[in-house]
């Protein structure tokens, strides 16, 4: 009888573990973001989550260009939001993403520490400043940078990267130069100033003046090309600009 009560209940064991795997898992969307994108992605995710509760979504916070090399290499992602066009591109024409659509903009202006020791409230006051932080060349802010200095001419130019201490290669590692004191001021997003109680934004002129253009793309490897695309129509639903549009970024072009 012992014998008898064992098997039933290994048996049972066997099928409640059986029905428990084949219970269906709630879907995971992995998200490849820029990191400028850190500031307003909770909110964005929150919203979407009122019309999917079931859905849990993962964040890879990058600069644009170090996140299509992930995605270059297999990296799993689903979705890719992107603080430019090229890289989305450039994985489009490998085969690797498809179906992209632009969502937001970012005006750059000069970012300074509220309580800097140098005072800068314009684009020329940077060549008096001590020590300044930008972008590399390769991600989306230092290339932005750099077109708005070389607005000013070549001598300008020499003037304020002579006076460069760090090239970072995301826009948020720009700024914890800042935090902790170890750079006057950088160029970098509207959003991303916004955020940060210790930091002020200062408008560029008009003349300089360069703005980010986020764009998002599926990658074709995913394996819930429905749900990636369901978040992709959220990011340029009404009710996704205006969350975008308190979080300093302008809307979709």
């Amino acid at each position: 009888m012992k014998s008898f009560v064992s098997a039933v209940v290994c048996a049972g064991t066997i099928l409640n573990a059986c029905a428990c795997s084949s219970q269906p898992t709630d879907p995971i969307l992995a998200i490849y973001a820029a990191s400028s994108l850190a500031s307003v992605a909770d909110a964005l995710t929150e919203d979407f989550r009122q019309l999917e509760p079931n859905l849990k979504v993962e964040f890879n916070y990058a600069g644009s260009q170090t996140l299509w090399r992930q995605i270059e290499h297999g990296a799993p992602a689903d979705l890719f939001l992107s603080a430019d066009p090229e890289h989305l591109t450039a994985l489009k024409r490998q085969g690797l993403a498809r179906e992209l659509v632009t969502f937001a903009q970012n005006d750059l202006g000069i970012i300074t520490p509220k309580r800097a020791h140098k005072v800068i409230q314009k684009l020329d006051d940077l060549v008096d400043a001590d020590r300044l932080v930008f972008g590399t060349p390769e991600v989306p802010v230092g290339r932005h940078a750099r077109a708005v200095i070389a607005s000013q001419g070549a001598t300008f130019q020499k003037m304020v990267f002579d006076r460069v201490v760090s090239w970072e290669p995301s826009a948020r590692l720009a700024l914890s130069k800042l935090s902790l004191g170890e750079a006057d001021a950088t160029l970098g997003y509207r959003s991303d100033a916004l955020s940060r109680i210790d930091l002020d934004f200062i408008e560029l002129p008009t003349e300089a003046l360069q703005t980010a253009t986020y764009w998002s793309g599926i990658i074709t490897g995913t394996q819930i090309p429905n749900v990636a695309k369901r978040f992709q129509n959220h990011l340029t639903s009404s009710k996704s600009q205006q969350t975008l549009r308190r979080h300093g970024f302008g809307g979709k072009p």
